[in-house]
């Protein structure tokens, strides 16, 4: 069956990079894309997980109401 399809040049750009690299014509290349992806699982990038928190405590001396003080001595003066 044929048909227009657009892509963006980035998707593009990937889809021929493949292509050349399989050797396979464009059309081959993008129906075999189209196929994998719509045999994936409907879930299957999703993952249940839990975080468990823990009270690390605090840096004596240190301000944590100074943010400007907190970032200087996180990241040096070149933070600015």
């Amino acid at each position: 069956m044929r048909t227009t399809i657009e892509f963006n040049n980035y998707t593009f750009k990937q889809v021929k990079e493949l292509q050349a690299r399989t050797g396979r014509t464009l059309s081959l290349t993008v129906n075999e894309l189209v196929e994998k992806a719509l045999r994936q699982p409907k879930n299957s990038t999703y993952v249940n997980f839990r975080v468990k928190a823990k009270n690390l405590g605090t840096l004596p001396g240190v301000d944590y109401s100074n943010t400007h003080a907190l970032l200087e001595m996180a990241e040096g003066e070149s933070y600015k």
